[in-house]
């Protein structure tokens, strides 16, 4: 999968030997892709999301995902967003994707205690790609980098 600053998300049942790869970025996160995905691996693998385990790869972070125009762009749609938007005292808005995530595992099942997160913030980490740095840096397009999980 294709990374610059959404969210990698892995899901895996060790049970079942089922996993999830998702690439949540804002509309993915809107839409509960991540707990679609769950719900999925429940009905297709029979997976018990008290069994999974899930991560988060590098990915931009709330204190770099800043924007003044938020409310502006999803105002029918805010009201989903209200916990995990931060009003920052240079007028910004910062924006919690990656509690956002994390909440829909919770509420779809999987413990707390088994989602492990990177701690990365591709916004600032420049091992990694970010579209949002090089956006507000005039670099132009930027690369993606390349989340790989395997099985054996």
């Amino acid at each position: 999968m294709l990374i610059a600053d959404c969210l990698p998300v892995i899901i895996f049942d060790p049970h079942t030997k089922s996993l999830g790869l998702i690439h949540a970025g804002w509309k993915g996160t809107e839409q509960l892709i991540v707990a679609k995905t769950i719900q999925a691996m429940v009905r297709q693998f029979g997976s018990s999301p008290e069994e999974m385990i899930a991560a988060v790869g590098p990915s931009i972070r709330t204190e770099s995902y800043r924007f003044k125009d938020v409310v502006q762009k999803m105002p029918d749609r805010i009201s989903m967003w209200n916990n995990y938007l931060t009003n920052n005292t240079d007028g910004t808005i910062s924006i919690d994707l990656i509690s956002f995530n994390i909440d829909q595992m919770v509420g779809s099942g999987i413990a707390r205690s088994s989602i492990i997160d990177s701690g990365i913030d591709t916004a600032v980490d420049t091992r990694f790609f970010s579209h949002y740095r090089d956006s507000r840096t005039n670099e132009g397009d930027c690369g993606r980098f390349a989340f790989v999980v395997g099985m054996t």
